[in-house]
């Protein structure tokens, strides 16, 4: 497939720093996702700029990882560490942000890629002034975790909508589970552009685990390893004991999941399907955007700020 060489594209992480080099408590890896697609991707001849919020002002506002691939720290409000359910209000000043480091540069991005809800409002702001490939990636959807208080049932249900808005108008979305596939198209059934690229595992140390999300693609019962469903430990316990009880099955567990891994589960191969997804969608005439969810978004981002003001308000009254 012919590759457009060294065309600038653009991974955003709104909360998830690429640049830091441990999980964060929130992400929960999405950082090293990131990162670790923006490195594989300029190996296959990509530009690759990676942008997140600057939390810190003695930070750098810029980390190059190797050679056109780098992360980029934007400005969007103060420079210290916020929880991801009070980001959204900075949303607007990061997506300036990054328009006004594009006209500085002079940089155009055909592809965005997004992670997160918070970093897929930021596509879909982009998408509506410039000319360019959206994909979307959730990592999670929204949910009845939140706590039953006014702020966080404002922020999942904004983070709701925003979530359909991402399905209704990104090109395209990746999944990286079975499982998530599912949940992404009970958002809306008939959306047909979704992939499934999971992210790259580790399987050296496992033989058997519990049965959610990516396993249904890894684990083959009594090929790769032993399914238990949920969490019953009595299931867990004797699929352990019928591995102990066969030493020469427990050898061919240590190796063929291995095997399975590099073969279809490492950062080269995940990074192989998204550059012939990059350079597919490349070759795809752009296509109308769908009737505008912008301003029930803009009126979200308003009940959002307000929430957030009462809220400090009453604290410091407190």
């Amino acid at each position: 497939m012919a590759f457009p060489y060294r065309q600038h594209i653009a991974l955003i992480s709104v909360y998830d720093d690429p640049a830091l080099e441990n999980p964060t408590e929130e992400g929960g890896g999405q950082n090293l996702y990131v990162r670790q697609l923006g490195e594989i991707l300029a190996q296959k001849g990509w530009q690759v700029d990676m942008f997140t919020r600057k939390v810190d002002p003695n930070q750098a506002n810029i980390v190059e990882h190797r050679p056109n691939c780098r992360t980029i720290r934007l400005k969007a409000g103060p420079e210290k560490y916020i929880s991801r359910d009070w980001i959204f209000g900075y949303l607007p000043a990061f997506t300036n942000a990054i328009l006004d480091f594009q006209k500085q540069k002079g940089i155009y991005y055909p592809i965005v890629h997004t992670n997160y809800w918070l970093s897929g409002w930021v596509g879909l702001k982009l998408k509506k002034i410039q000319s360019l490939k959206l994909i979307h990636t959730y990592h999670s959807l929204a949910n009845d975790k939140y706590e039953p208080i006014e702020r966080f049932a404002c922020v999942n249900n904004i983070r709701l909508h925003a979530e359909k808005a991402c399905l209704q108008t990104a090109d395209y979305i990746v999944a990286t589970t079975p499982q998530e596939q599912k949940d992404i198209y009970s958002l809306a059934s008939s959306y047909k552009n979704i992939k499934i690229l999971p992210s790259s595992v580790d399987m050296k140390r496992l033989a058997c685990i519990p049965n959610p999300g990516a396993l249904d693609l890894t684990v083959v019962s009594e090929e790769t390893g032993l399914s238990a469903q949920g969490q019953n430990k009595f299931a867990i316990a004797n699929a352990i004991d019928n591995i102990l009880d066969n030493p020469e099955w427990q050898k061919n567990l240590a190796e063929i999941p291995r095997k399975q891994v590099e073969e279809y589960f490492s950062w080269e191969q995940v990074g192989s399907q998204l550059n012939e997804l990059y350079i597919q969608l490349l070759q795809q005439p752009s296509l109308p955007l769908p009737s505008s969810n912008s301003g029930l978004l803009k009126n979200w981002l308003g009940r959002l700020v307000t929430t957030q003001a009462s809220s400090k308000s009453k604290i410091k009254a407190s």
